[in-house]
């Protein structure tokens, strides 16, 4: 008997034998277009249809050339500039911030014969958008030089352009600076992009459309300022796509009434000296004024400043509190809790509830706060000034009467008279001054950084306006007015925020 394993098996004379497989015919993926493009010699090869750039980290900008081309003209050029979202394109999930880059549709159905017209009747359209969750930082842990926010947008914005084929830029804001509508930075690299000159351009017969036009239910009117502030007429969607009557607005914030001629020599000062020894405290948001009031009235007259941004107590406490709002926000939507409970308020946070980076992020914060000085660091200061002899105001927020009190008593201690300079600046004034020195050096004499919102914030939440009953000999009322030459004064008087 033959061993299985050294014996070949020999076929059966009646068995069917199976023909050979065939070979497959694999579907390339490959176009002819694009074998063709491969093989054309670069000379030759049209030029990409659209093209990416970023400037300064900061602005993204597209451009798409069609093979329509722009109509020439003779006269001056006229530019149809337009917002994106909730403007030519809304989400098709019905989100208010796309899920991916294919989430979109027009916002209405007229918008891209609309935008042809235009193209065919000599305008430039181009986009002008504020994209503040796009991050220009590279995806380094997938590999990808873009990250998935700005994959996301250049597939959306790419869609939108082929689709309308026809030539557009498209401007983008990813920062809070000069970029970022109403301020005019996009509108600079759209003139030096075209190579217009501003004079150049007819301005009365070009438009801005955007969405955020200050009406009731807008969440701001960012793009009603542009408009202003390169002095275009302005359209809402609705008024421009669909021809509807203009809305009501909320009562808008106008800079320019806040513009004064250099005062004259027989109106009084509003602040002079009433004692040789005196206490002064400021009580105002920050943006109100408080600093330039002290710089143009009080320093002349000698008295001693106490800041607690120069004493470097506050910065750092608004870091914090805005730390432990986002670790809350975090922990609501995204955290779940050992207990399976879920959060209350923030004091509720424990760090073992925390992303690790986000942890130890509050810690560095938590431990610099800890090392600062606080109030009694500005008391100390004050007081060693009045037993010198020297008059002192106090150039904080001094938001309510807790935080006054402790003033007074300084006041009662050394036996001088407590005055209080009250800053009536509305909220929208001072965000407004806040984001205008941060960007502007020539207007901002101490280098002061951007405040975030949340310092606005947390001034309203504890304001109670001062009065004479907490113990002082006068309240004097200041009305902001801005004061400055010209050219200060143009820049001021624009939209910021």
């Amino acid at each position: 008997m033959a061993g299985g394993g050294g014996m070949k098996r020999t076929a059966s004379p009646t068995r069917a034998i199976s023909p050979p497989p065939l070979k497959r015919k694999v579907e390339s993926t490959i176009t002819k277009k694009a074998v063709s493009s491969f093989f054309t010699p670069a000379s030759q090869k049209k030029p990409e249809q659209i093209t990416w750039r970023i400037v300064n980290n900061s602005a993204v900008i597209a451009k798409y050339t069609s093979d329509l081309g722009h109509k020439k003209s003779t006269e001056k050029p006229k530019i149809a500039a337009f917002d994106l979202d909730s403007t030519l394109v809304s989400t098709a999930s019905g989100n208010t911030f796309p899920r991916n880059g294919s989430d979109w549709k027009w916002w209405h159905d007229t918008i891209p014969g609309k935008l042809k017209e235009l193209n065919e009747n000599g305008y430039y359209v181009v986009v002008v958008t504020n994209q503040k969750k796009i991050s220009l930082k590279k995806d380094l842990k997938k590999g990808q030089s873009d990250s998935k926010s700005l994959v996301n947008f250049k597939e959306r914005v790419s869609a939108v352009m082929k689709q309308l084929d026809i030539p557009l830029s498209v401007y983008a804001a990813t920062e809070d600076d000069e970029y970022r509508k109403p301020r005019t930075g996009l509108w600079k690299e759209i003139l030096d992009d075209y190579d217009f000159d501003v004079s150049g351009v007819n301005l009365s017969e070009s438009v801005f459309v955007g969405d955020a036009a200050g009406r009731p239910n807008d969440h701001s009117m960012v793009d009603r300022g542009f408009a202003l502030n390169i002095k275009v007429p302005f359209k809402t969607p609705e008024e421009f796509f669909l021809d509807a009557d203009p809305e009501p607005l909320v009562e808008p914030f106008d800079p320019t009434i806040y513009l004064q001629s250099e005062p004259t020599d027989d109106v009084a000062p509003p602040f002079s000296r009433q004692s040789p020894l005196e206490l002064v405290i400021f009580c105002g948001s920050p943006g109100a004024g408080k600093s330039s009031f002290y710089w143009d009235y009080l320093e002349p007259l000698k008295y001693e400043r106490v800041n607690q941004d120069l004493l470097k107590t506050v910065r750092l406490f608004y870091c914090l509190l805005a730390f432990y709002r986002v670790a809350y926000f975090h922990t609501f939507f995204y955290a779940k809790p050992k207990n399976g409970k879920g959060f209350a308020r923030a004091a509720d946070i424990r760090p073992n509830d925390l992303p690790t980076d986000m942890y130890y992020q509050g810690c560095i914060i938590y431990r610099l706060t800890k090392r600062l000085p606080q109030r009694p660091k500005c008391i100390k200061v004050a007081k060693e000034h009045l037993a010198a002899g020297r008059s002192v105001v106090v150039d904080n927020t001094n938001a309510d009467p807790e935080t006054r009190s402790h003033w007074v008593e300084v006041a009662k201690e050394y036996n001088v008279p407590i005055r209080c300079v009250y800053f009536t600046a509305s909220p929208a004034l001072c965000r407004h001054n806040n984001a205008v020195r941060a960007a502007n050096q020539t207007l901002n004499r101490e280098s002061r950084t951007l405040l975030p919102g949340i310092a606005f914030g947390d001034f309203l939440r504890r304001f109670k306006e001062p009065s004479m009953e907490e113990g002082f000999k006068d309240i004097i009322r200041v009305e902001f007015r801005f004061r400055g030459d010209e050219d200060a004064k143009r820049l001021w008087g624009q939209y910021w925020v």
